[in-house]
């Protein structure tokens, strides 16, 4: 594989540019990030067929494609039409997209790792201090103005999904962290995840919040940091979480109150939220008319709608805001248990697996797919693109750490 790598080393020059510059291209927008995936796909594709050889873990490529032959299959067929053939048709792009970043990593040298860690801390320290300064101004340094009067977006503008980017960013950087040979690399770890946490919390996303927590909560059963450190981060974030909960401002108003308040609203407990129950609902009675193999990716926007589904004037959106609702009542019991094994290999490589960096990657997906909260739409590019970028780091890393005999 090597002596391949070497021949391609031009050819790989311009996409490990983009490679690079991927996390810019989030926040830019879905066109940039979507665009460089599939140019990095379209190689990968040219090199698997031309080369005939699997880069990544083989049992996973296999994986990857029987998910892909069945959402083609209940794509077709679907009881909605158009039959929703754009979320399905292009998903394969990811698999290739896979081979090509592992490509470009394996041939990074330590040094590599170097600048594109003090890149990608560039890049969290200006999301930082350009949030802070939206906080204080109401303006951030290109004077975007706050779109909500509480959440704050940087540079993502009118989009409020700051906390999002952040919290799916945040486990390739540490990773690249400790693939590097930087200097005090765990004094830069710690100061990571300080910058993270206080952004996350600035843009007030709850979600994001819950998956940042869960995901520090993951790391503290690993040695990735020293007992100290973690001592210093733990109190840190119980500082700010005082001074939040004791402070009067609308951070608090919105991550405590009207989370409580939303939960109790009515005259039952509700999940999450009214609208969250109500979408839920809506997904689960979808899964139950087409149980075994879903209405088909991207169904829910268009059956929600279908008076047997709408139950109240919640029930309609674009997706249900939960990956396992999505996945049961759009890929049905066989895409969810796909699902299932996935996300049970990423607990085991979490669990068995000793290197650092493995473990932090395992961990951020471990929070990203956590069934157990409200989500993003699952075939959305750019949340899929983001995800798929970190799962392009632990295929590298797992490949970099084990045998070619997989452990899917």
């Amino acid at each position: 594989m090597t002596i391949l790598i070497d021949k391609l080393k031009n050819h790989l020059n311009s996409f490990g540019l983009l490679l690079l510059l991927l996390p810019i291209f989030f926040i830019s927008g879905p066109f940039l990030p979507d665009l460089t995936i599939s140019a990095m796909a379209i190689f990968g594709l040219y090199y698997f067929l031309k080369n005939k050889i699997c880069v990544i873990n083989k049992n996973f490529f296999v994986f990857f494609l029987f998910f892909y032959f069945y959402l083609i299959f209940i794509s077709i067929i679907s009881p909605i039409s158009p039959k929703p053939f754009e979320s399905s048709l292009f998903f394969i792009r990811y698999l290739f997209f896979f081979i090509t970043a592992t490509i470009i990593l394996f041939k990074y040298q330590s040094h590599d790792f170097n600048y594109m860690g003090i890149f990608f801390l560039i890049i969290l320290s200006v999301l930082f201090f350009d949030s802070l300064l939206q906080f204080i101004t109401n303006k951030n340094i290109l004077g975007y103005e706050k779109f909500h009067p509480i959440r704050v977006s940087s540079f993502f503008g009118d989009e409020l999904i700051l906390g999002a980017f952040i919290s799916k960013f945040i486990p390739i950087l540490l990773s690249v962290l400790v693939l590097s040979n930087i200097k005090k690399k765990l004094l830069l770890i710690l100061i990571s995840l300080i910058l993270a946490f206080i952004i996350v919390l600035l843009s007030a996303e709850r979600t994001a919040l819950f998956i940042f927590c869960l995901f520090l909560f993951l790391l503290s059963f690993k040695p990735i940091i020293t007992i100290r450190f973690k001592l210093i981060l733990l109190s840190f974030i119980l500082i700010l979480f005082t001074a939040l909960i004791f402070s009067k401002n609308t951070l608090k108003d919105r991550i405590i109150y009207l989370s409580f308040s939303q939960i109790t609203h009515g005259s039952s407990v509700n999940i999450f939220s009214p609208q969250h129950t109500s979408h839920y609902k809506t997904g689960y009675s979808i899964f139950l008319d087409n149980k075994i193999f879903g209405a088909g990716p991207k169904s829910f926007r268009y059956l929600c709608s279908d008076p047997k589904y709408n139950f109240d004037e919640n029930a309609c959106s674009t997706h249900p805001h939960n990956y396992a609702i999505q996945l049961l009542s759009e890929t049905g019991l066989i895409g969810f248990i796909i699902f299932l094994f996935f996300y049970f290999w990423l607990i085991y490589i979490f669990i068995s697996k000793k290197d650092v960096s493995l473990s932090i990657i395992s961990a951020g997906l471990l929070s990203m797919f956590f069934p157990l909260i409200p989500s993003n739409n699952f075939f959305n590019n750019w949340n899929i693109g983001l995800i798929s970028f970190n799962l392009a780091f632990m295929l590298y890393i797992h490949m970099l750490h084990s045998n070619k005999n997989a452990d899917l």
